[in-house]
């Protein structure tokens, strides 16, 4: 029995063992419908990563690899946290490879991981050496067309975006950088790669400025940027900016070469005209997202004042007003016709006064000031006239 015991541990310890060997050496399972890889960098540096093939994939035919570079909160080895989220999706995965988007966009897409924050997507560090080399690897495995290889990252991604790109001007047909920043100075080796890059206003990760400063940098260097800033967005402005409709189909336009197709795709992709991004006509309006937030800011400003017209015109001014002047009229039309005339014109004032009181406990409150102001005499000789026949009806009881 002690034997077999310790013989059910021996194996259940092997299988331990070569679940976590498998989960280290892949490829490893589809997490979010993703094939899980190592890749080797060499110089005993490996890098996993995430890798989707497009759905039908044909040897015959050349397809476009998107690279995404996650943030800092995503590094590891782990090859889950780099896709678990912020990717235009809330489940692990990527806006890039819904089934949706891939019917419309067949793509490659690969997602490293870097280990450490510290150095993750920096110039000369081994992550972003191993991602140039993995690239490299990918294009020799499959049918990439190397005419269409784009570039994503956010935050420290986003860096390391400008980093491929100043180092790498030649490489990529378009690139989408996120909450992201760069050396301005070297903004003239990429300044014609068609690039849409997003940050959020009050972001206090990476400053606005990041973006502002390397798109100014880039306009002034001859290139023809987008750009879309988010005014109340914070350093997290990801997920809106990744479903920006006109995005993929922007991006999947580009080829290396062409400074801007955005029209080959039939996408109307509006220029912003300010380089700095508060550029509000701009970032807002670079985006479906971003003027869709600002026309539904526009309406509820108006709506707001329409209410308040309306509101003040009906219940307030005309309201009071107006229902008193109907009021005084009705009063005047419940007595005699003589007195309509004098009645409203006589004492609006005092008629009115009263009658708006008098209106609402009947009418003909209304109608004996309006008799009493528009005419005294009248007044007096109903007044003796109805005290006389009190006196009669009181001697007749009698």
């Amino acid at each position: 029995m002690k034997r077999f015991t310790i013989s059910l541990f021996v194996c259940v310890g092997l299988l331990f063992v070569a679940r976590v060997g498998a989960a280290q050496n892949g490829p490893t399972d589809p997490y979010g419908g993703m094939e899980g890889r190592i890749f080797d960098a060499g110089a005993g540096f490996k890098m996993p990563y995430r890798l989707v093939r497009p759905p039908g994939y044909n040897a015959a035919t050349k397809y476009p690899l998107v690279v995404f570079l996650h943030g800092s909160g995503e590094s590891g080895t782990d090859n889950r946290l780099q896709i678990s989220k912020n990717v235009g999706t809330n489940t692990p995965g990527s806006v890039f490879t819904t089934a949706a988007n891939l019917a419309k966009f067949p793509t490659f897409f690969i997602a490293p991981q870097t280990p450490d924050p510290t150095i993750a997507w920096t110039s000369g560090s081994k992550p972003l050496a191993a991602v140039l080399k993995l690239i490299t690897a990918l294009e020799a495995e499959f049918s990439i067309d190397t005419n269409r290889l784009y570039l994503t990252g956010l935050s420290i991604g986003g860096r390391g975006t400008f980093v491929l790109l100043i180092e790498n001007p030649g490489l990529f047909a378009a690139a989408v950088p996120m909450s992201g920043e760069g050396d301005t100075t070297m903004a003239s080796k990429f300044a014609k790669v068609p690039l849409w890059a997003f940050h959020g206003a009050m972001d206090t990760a990476i400053n606005v400025a990041g973006s502002r400063n390397m798109i100014a940098a880039m306009r002034a260097a001859g290139g023809h940027p987008l750009y879309t800033e988010y005014p109340n967005g914070m350093h997290d402005i990801w997920f809106m900016a990744y479903n920006t409709p006109e995005l993929l189909p922007w991006m999947n336009a580009q080829r290396l070469g062409l400074e801007d197709s955005s029209t080959d795709a039939g996408v109307p992709i509006p220029r912003d005209g300010g380089a700095d991004g508060a550029a509000g006509g701009g970032g807002a309006g670079a985006t479906g997202t971003a003027g869709a937030t600002g026309a539904a800011g526009t309406m509820g400003a108006a709506g707001a004042t329409g209410a308040a017209g309306t509101s003040g015109a009906a219940g307030g001014s005309a309201g009071a007003t107006g229902v008193a002047g109907a009021t005084g009229a009705a009063g005047t039309t419940g007595a005699a016709g003589t007195t309509g005339v004098a009645g409203s014109t006589g004492a609006a004032g005092a008629g009115g006064g009263s009658g708006a009181p008098g209106a609402t406990g009947g009418g003909s409150s209304g109608c004996a000031c309006a008799l009493g102001a528009g005419s005294p005499r009248v007044g007096l000789g109903i007044g003796l006239l109805a005290i006389a026949l009190a006196l009669t009806a009181r001697r007749r009881r009698r």
